[in-house]
């Protein structure tokens, strides 16, 4: 079972989510995913969204970006409702046929 890590970046002119397999001793070489990364309002609703299918090697991540200033500005209302910005990963293995 290969495990995955979403990790968050506040840069100067972004927000990105990425997702990356950390190094593990049971990981193969490569996993496939498909994942979705998405803004969500409070009833989990996306704001927000994109869905990937990537190939994963050990130490590289994909990411999503969204401004700072579409979060803390222009977006503020919807994409930081409550004070909280919500994320959501969600990932599939793709799963290969042995024949």
């Amino acid at each position: 079972m290969s495990r995955l890590l979403l990790l968050l970046s506040f840069g100067q002119l972004k927000i990105a989510p990425y997702c990356y397999p950390p190094k593990v001793r049971d990981n193969p070489d490569s996993v496939t995913i498909i994942f979705e990364l998405s803004f969500i309002d409070n009833d989990g609703s996306p704001i927000s969204s994109e869905w990937h299918q990537e190939r994963f090697v050990d130490g590289n991540f994909f990411g999503y970006t969204l401004s700072s200033d579409d979060v803390f500005r222009s977006r503020r209302v919807e994409l930081l409702s409550n004070d909280t910005l919500s994320l959501r990963c969600r990932m599939w293995e793709v799963k290969k046929d042995i024949t």
